[in-house]
């Protein structure tokens, strides 16, 4: 859970665990010094884990892909919006089933060769062709590539929503000593004896950090030691051991949501097996209490199944009053005595909760979600299971309800999660209305308001929070950016010693 979790922790401590100061240093941390007289930054001190495979296109190890990605340019890049902001290709088409890049004439290799489509298309035809590859999977309805002068032309077998966001792989082109040249704005390289990031000669533009010096951590508990101790000057908060923290220095939090979702999955064969019961269950659970008590106010309560920042769609279907939970329970054929529910031939309602032993948070908020059953006098017994009993139960459908955490994915395609054969749909919950909706919204027939809609009366699964990624930061830095799992920072110059 915490490697997936790194996609944005590394880029916050690579370009934010830094030292500031007048002139170059070689090591993070603040002193009062530094802060006097700082106004720029000059380098930075980050973590990275050494990668076995040279190939960027090939590497699995995502810890350090945004750090790779300074190296190795994609050849398009996103906002938190999912806009292209930059990368190799300076503009695209599209049409049909067919995407049509143009690459920027101004990018170099950093061995000072040319990015031409024929270097392009062969990183395509690299990953399509080896099943490690991280962007296999979404390259896998491709029909064919062909790379020329400066341009790339990829075709799907079929019109595919989020083509576009399948071809975000880095651009590389291996070099004579058997490893790999990128077009960033960095190399790799070593300075004062130490492995570090180093403008390229080739650079496009200038980078606004001189040096990006690369650490490795042994082990996970010497991270706080290392903030301490000033090596680093950000320090993640979902590297750490737990949710406990101190330092024996000042600093201040930094966060933004993140991609992870805390859901309820369901059982199609329990007491949950009709929209409507999903529905009137999913309204008894204390939301605000989780994200408060359990995630500290690190998170977002949802009703809605993809990251929030993707659509401005309001979060109605959580204002539920009193009145509104008791029609939910109207709709579900439940009876309602005195705020007690039983089905309405009197018997309990009685339900299991799984979870996972390793995970302490949806632990916690399994608790407070059994007490809110409980409230209403439902029955709910909580069963916590070692991961690998856990994943076992899940593929099996042996449970009633799960409680787990979920990195959604950035091309906001749930389909996996809701749709009657998607492979995440461990519960069984099939629904042929909710499938004609969600193709119509991958389609375009359809936006996401009304998509959300045709979710909240099937309630496939039980959305219930998004958690934030947080990073610790040295007191003394100023930060002015716009936090996000896609683009965790924004322009560099803006950060600056008070």
């Amino acid at each position: 859970m915490k490697k997936t979790f790194f996609l944005f922790c590394i880029l916050c401590v690579a370009l934010t665990g830094c030292s500031v100061s007048p002139t170059a240093t070689t090591s993070g941390g603040l002193n009062a010094s530094d802060a006097e007289q700082a106004t720029t930054l000059t380098d930075v001190a980050c973590l990275y884990y050494p990668d076995a495979e040279p190939d960027p296109v090939l590497s699995a190890n995502l810890t350090n892909r945004k750090l790779v990605d300074a190296v190795y340019l994609p050849l398009v890049t996103f906002d938190e919006t999912l806009d292209v902001t930059g990368g190799c290709a300076a503009s695209h088409t599209v049409n049909g089933r067919t995407l049509r890049f143009t690459l920027d004439a101004e990018r170099k290799f950093s061995d000072g060769s040319a990015v031409t489509g024929e270097a392009v298309a062969a990183c395509f035809e690299r990953a399509m062709k080896n099943k490690s590859s991280p962007y296999h999977a979404g390259l896998s309805g491709v029909e064919s590539v062909s790379g020329s002068g400066l341009t790339v032309t990829v075709t799907f077998k079929e019109e595919t929503p989020g083509a576009l966001y399948a071809c975000c792989l880095p651009v590389a082109k291996a070099a004579e000593n058997g490893k790999f040249v990128g077009c960033g704005n960095y190399v790799f390289g070593r300075k004062n004896g130490r492995d570090a990031l180093l403008p390229s000669e080739y650079a496009k533009t200038d980078p606004a950090v001189d040096t990006i010096y690369l650490l490795e951590p042994k082990e996970t508990s010497e991270l706080s030691g290392m903030f301490n101790s000033g090596v680093l000057d950000i320090l993640p908060t979902d590297l750490l051991e737990d949710n406990t923290f101190s330092a024996s220095r000042n600093y201040d939090i930094a966060s933004c949501l993140n991609n992870e979702m805390i859901y309820l999955g369901v059982s199609a064969e329990n007491a949950l097996n009709t929209a409507a019961r999903r529905r009137a269950f999913g309204r008894l659970i204390p939301r605000d209490d989780i994200v408060k008590n359990v995630l500290m106010g690190l998170g977002k309560a949802t009703a809605r199944p993809f990251y929030p920042s993707w659509n401005a769609l309001s979060e109605e279907a959580l204002s539920y009053g009193e009145e509104k939970i008791i029609d939910a329970f109207t709709d579900a054929g439940w009876k309602n005595a005195s705020g007690k529910l039983t089905y309405a031939d009197g018997q309990k309602i009685a339900l299991s909760l799984l979870v996972a032993e390793d995970d302490p948070v949806t632990a916690d908020a399994a608790e407070r979600i059994k007490a809110a059953a409980t409230s209403r006098g439902i029955s709910l017994s909580i069963e916590s299971e070692p991961r690998g009993s856990f994943d076992s139960r899940l593929l099996r459908g042996d449970f009633d309800l799960f409680l787990r955490r979920q990195q959604m994915r950035t091309d906001l395609d749930p389909g996996a999660l809701l749709t009657s054969d998607g492979a995440q749909n461990y519960g069984g919950v099939a629904s042929g209305t909710l499938d004609k909706a969600y193709k119509a919204w991958r389609t375009g027939q359809i936006d996401a308001a009304a998509f959300c809609e045709a979710f909240e009366k099937e309630t496939p699964f039980i959305p219930v929070a998004y958690t934030a990624q947080t990073v610790y930061l040295t007191k003394g830095l100023r930060h002015d950016m716009k936090m996000s799992f896609l683009c965790p920072l924004g322009d560099l110059s803006s950060w600056i010693a008070q």
